[in-house]
């Protein structure tokens, strides 16, 4: 499956930029809380934490597709760590504010959201196509291992350190990750600009021509989506699902341990190090081959099963209970995110991938950023475990309309 070294080196880089990118997220939440201690604000920051990914994901991917899929990453992992190091800075200077740390929230998701649209584009170079999805889940698992590395992590900086010097550490974090991007592909030729229209063109960027340019390719993207039936119930599922699953997991998680159940940061932390465990945990079986599904059931499961284990949060659990509540919810999260990679890989062609990542990328990212601020606002109104419980049910109804299209089953 592993060709020379490359899919190694792409695992660890990643894994250490998302690594980065899990302190910067709680370090920011837990920031937000102790500045400001309200919930519309926490809200507002996590919403324009993934907003850029909506206002800008059909230009991501086009960037993507016609740049050097390994340059992007580098350049996205330098700039992400530079940004980092400028939170403490400013904050040595006294201009820490919530205004100032929602601009640097949204600059900073700008250049996450080049990040995994040139990744997941990269991967069908590395191995062939019968190892895809176990590629992909070497890939998705040491991203989920980030995700619970990375609030232990956290939780230990912000009990040494606190909330505004631990953005050192995550600045450290994507300067390695910068370092083992930098070998990958050193053996092998990998995809980059292509043809007489490829914005890498100096003389054609810039301008009017590099703009219409940019806009034909992107609108060659929604047209593929948008005809292809399978992509176009992949991605529509895809946005309404995330729209009632991850506002509460972003937003009210926090707000819920912080807040309802009066506990600090390192209790944060260590239920998204929990979250980060049962995804480890299904990413594994499915390395292993289980379950034997489908990639099509196995995503659509996943939707059911992922909604379903946020039931029991409307009898407010304390927190003995959550732990392992939210062990079984997050393991099957990679039935949902592995399974959906390959999906769009396998029915994609090379020369689009970036651009419908990116558009996936829009109806993840795009559609947390809007539950986020959804979040923040009702749950000025709601009880926290309220809208958990509810919402998941309606995450869970995404599922069953897939399971009810016969088409999607057979993927």
């Amino acid at each position: 499956m592993i060709r020379d070294r490359n899919l190694i080196l792409l695992v660890g880089g990643q894994f250490l930029s998302r690594l980065g990118d899990t302190v910067f997220h709680i370090g920011l939440l837990w920031l937000v809380l102790e500045i400001s201690e309200s919930r519309r604000a926490t809200g507002a920051v996590a919403m324009v934490e993934h907003l850029p990914i909506l206002l800008f994901g059909l230009l991501a991917g086009v960037v993507v597709d016609r740049l050097d899929r390994r340059k992007v990453m580098l350049g996205s992992s330098l700039f992400r760590g530079a940004m980092m190091m400028g939170i403490p800075l400013i904050a040595l200077a006294g201009g820490l504010s919530i205004g100032l740390i929602l601009v640097w929230a949204f600059i900073f998701a700008i250049a996450m959201s080049l990040f995994m649209p040139a990744r997941d584009s990269l991967i069908p170079h590395l191995v062939a196509e019968p190892d895809r999805l176990r590629a992909n889940t070497l890939v998705q698992g040491s991203d989920q291992f980030a995700w619970f590395l990375g609030p232990l992590i956290a939780a230990g900086l912000l009990g040494l350190v606190g909330s505004v010097q631990l953005f050192w550490g995550a600045a450290l974090l994507f300067g390695v990750s910068f370092v083992m991007l930098r070998f990958v592909g050193k053996n092998i030729a990998l995809p980059s600009a292509e043809g007489p229209d490829a914005l890498l063109q100096t003389s054609e960027t810039g301008g009017p021509r590099g703009a219409r340019l940019a806009w034909h390719d992107a609108r060659d993207g929604l047209r593929l989506v948008w005809q292809h039936e399978d992509l176009r119930w992949l991605l529509i599922l895809t946005a309404v699902n995330n729209f009632f699953i991850m506002g509460p997991a972003i937003v009210a998680m926090p707000i819920y341990i912080r807040q309802d159940l009066g506990l600090g940061g390192s209790h944060y932390a260590g239920i998204e190090a929990v979250l980060a465990a049962g995804m480890l945990t299904g990413s594994a079986l499915i390395l292993k081959g289980w379950p034997r599904l489908s990639k099509g059931r196995l995503w659509l499961s996943g939707m059911i099963a992922d909604g379903l284990t946020y039931g029991p949060m409307l009898l407010a659990p304390a927190f003995g209970w959550l732990v392992p509540l939210i062990f079984v919810h997050a393991f099957f999260i990679p039935w949902i995110t592995i399974s959906r990679v390959s999906l769009v890989q396998d029915l994609t062609p090379d020369a689009m991938r970036g651009r419908v990542f990116s558009f996936m990328g829009m109806s993840v990212v795009g559609m947390t950023a809007l539950s986020a601020g959804i979040t923040g606002l009702l749950l000025e109104w709601v009880p926290t475990h309220i809208l958990f419980g509810t919402w998941g049910f309606l995450g869970m109804l995404c599922g069953l309309v897939g399971v009810s299209i016969k088409r999607l089953r057979r993927l």
